[in-house]
């Protein structure tokens, strides 16, 4: 569902700042690995876009859309395969096109970071738009969470 606030289309919303294509629908390589691997980003009844990409050691979860209480499951669902598959070192969660990040999503956040800990795992936050940032400002969650304003040095192992 397109809301009529919002310009572009999903797929259009899961460019990346730097220019690159979209996931949806592609395979993604990643730079450390020779094992590409995709779970295919389908728009939920709401708007939100999820997909999932990396290597074995490292798997990013991006999301484009609103992250709110109708949408933070689909995110939720990402976060825990991405954690319960075991064999990431890094979990990173993608948040550069997310245009709003209610209570939920922080919940989501919150409780995917404990997951992550538990089992051993590193999650990081990619946020630079400043509707994300001022929600996880305002409730501390960037002193807590490890929050980055690029991918690229979230990436980094």
């Amino acid at each position: 569902m397109t809301h009529p606030w919002r310009s572009g289309s999903d797929k259009d919303r899961l460019r990346s700042a730097e220019g690159e294509e979209p996931i949806v629908g592609s395979v993604a390589q990643d730079r450390h690995s020779q094992v590409p691997l995709v779970v295919p980003a389908r728009p939920s009844e709401y708007g939100l876009v999820v997909a999932t990409r990396g290597s074995p050691w490292v798997r990013v979860v991006e999301a484009a859309g609103s992250v709110d209480l109708r949408t933070a499951p689909e995110l939720a669902g990402h976060l825990s395969a991405a954690v319960a598959d075991g064999t990431a070192l890094i979990v990173v969660v993608d948040l550069r096109r997310v245009d709003i990040l209610a209570a939920a999503g922080l919940s989501v956040l919150v409780a995917a970071d404990q997951g992550a800990h538990a089992q051993g795992i590193t999650l990081r936050v990619v946020a630079s738009t400043h509707a994300v940032c001022r929600a996880l400002r305002i409730t501390g969650l960037d002193q807590t969470l490890r929050v980055y304003p690029r991918l690229e040095p979230a990436l980094v192992l």
